[in-house]
């Protein structure tokens, strides 16, 4: 598995942690290993990252600091799955 950060305003746990960017993460997904972002994730960028080639994404902050949890969590499951193709 590989874990990359990427995009989004920085974590807050590791905010000196290096950034992949999104190009570096298309990459890694055409090595046919899974992906997973992680770090920094919203739900403004949970889809693109998805439409790079993360096959998940790992998200703490943008959850449990929200004010609804439950609200902040649906918000980027949803972002999840509209960025897939249809057909």
């Amino acid at each position: 598995m590989c874990k990359a950060w990427v995009s989004g305003p920085g974590s807050s746990v590791k905010p000196d942690a290096r950034r992949a960017d999104i190009a570096l993460l298309a990459h890694v997904g055409t090595l046919g290993v899974p992906v997973v972002a992680i770090g920094g994730i919203t739900a403004e960028n949970a889809g693109s990252l998805e439409r790079a080639g993360a096959q998940a994404v790992a998200v703490i902050s943008a959850v449990f600091d929200a004010p609804d949890v439950e609200a902040a969590a649906r918000a980027i499951a949803g972002r999840w799955r509209r960025s897939r193709p249809t057909g």
